[in-house]
């Protein structure tokens, strides 16, 4: 290990073949990864692609689980350049679902989910129902808030229907 940290920068290598930076959940981000995507990214033909912005997953014994969000906002604060965001809410990730199953009417789907800002989001922004189970991120006055709102953008965040759990889904489709 070097004695500083630009004896250590001066050991870091870039590979001239890394076309992308793909930010993602990583329990591993370090300073180090940092560098490096923020470093490729000077290149503007190299790619800034991101699986979601989630902030935080559900707290767990008081503790603030951050998501991809925070990381991908640590790149985007460095290079000023905003990721194509290929996961939930956006539609690159349901237009590939598309495109694997072109005889898939929207129509007869429904997007399930504990996250009304990435899952129930993903389903009205492709025009799919939407479920949300209450075991998640978000609660009933969550919903009853955005119900009131007079923002299109929170109104577009309330689910069709919602159940208190998964398990009460089978119940409902008598399974």
């Amino acid at each position: 290990m070097s004695s500083t940290w630009t004896d250590y920068i001066e050991n870091v290598t870039l590979d001239p073949e890394v076309g992308a930076v793909i930010a993602c959940l990583d329990e591993q981000f370090n300073f180090l990864k940092l560098l490096k995507a923020c470093s490729y990214l000077r290149n503007p033909d190299c790619l800034f692609l991101a699986t979601n912005i989630d902030e935080a997953f559900p707290v767990i014994k008081n503790l603030i689980v951050p998501g991809t969000g925070p990381v991908v906002a640590a790149i985007n604060n460095v290079t000023k350049r905003n990721p194509i965001i290929c996961g939930k809410p956006y539609s690159p990730i349901f237009e590939a679902v598309q495109s694997s199953h072109p005889d898939l009417n929207p129509n007869r789907c429904i997007m399930i989910g504990d996250r009304l800002d990435s899952d129930i989001l993903l389903g009205k922004n492709n025009n799919l129902k939407t479920l949300l189970v209450l075991t998640g991120t978000h609660n009933l006055k969550d919903i009853e808030e955005f119900k009131k709102s007079k923002k299109l953008e929170e109104q577009n965040l309330v689910p069709d229907y919602y159940i208190q759990s998964l398990g009460e889904l089978g119940k409902l489709l008598k399974l």
